[in-house]
């Protein structure tokens, strides 16, 4: 089994299942118990479900929701020129997990770095 995804990468991967013209969350929108303990594989099998209806009915929101993710453009394209739309939708699930993961690791080394600056101020200060 693999390890749950952390709230954060949950939250800011669900930013894709926003509300659109009065509609509610789409039905694979996880409970607020789920944040925790939701694994890798169903964070993706929801949100390439989301992906795919957005393949397919409004490219262009996807296109702004995946920039807003930061996620490459190159990588991006290249996902779109593979096979069936199930494929580009797993993999387009595959790199927003990925990038927000990235994101996650990026701000626990910058908050330790600043920790372990602040301990070398405290001990130089004694």
């Amino acid at each position: 089994m693999t390890n749950p995804i952390t709230k954060t990468v949950l939250l800011n991967s669900l930013t894709f299942q926003e509300l659109s013209d009065n509609q509610n969350l789409i039905s694979n929108e996880p409970l607020p118990q789920d944040y925790e303990t939701v694994s890798r594989e169903e964070l993706k099998r929801r949100l390439t479900i989301f992906i795919s209806e957005l393949l397919e009915t409004n490219f262009e929101k996807l296109s702004s929701m995946v920039y807003r993710h930061d996620v490459s453009e190159a990588r991006f394209n290249q996902v779109l020129q593979r096979g069936s739309l199930l494929e580009q939708a797993e993999s387009i699930s595959d790199l927003v997990i990925e990038r927000e993961l990235a994101k996650v690791k990026s701000r626990q080394a910058y908050r330790q770095e600043k920790e372990e600056k602040m301990n070398k101020k405290i001990d130089k200060a004694k």
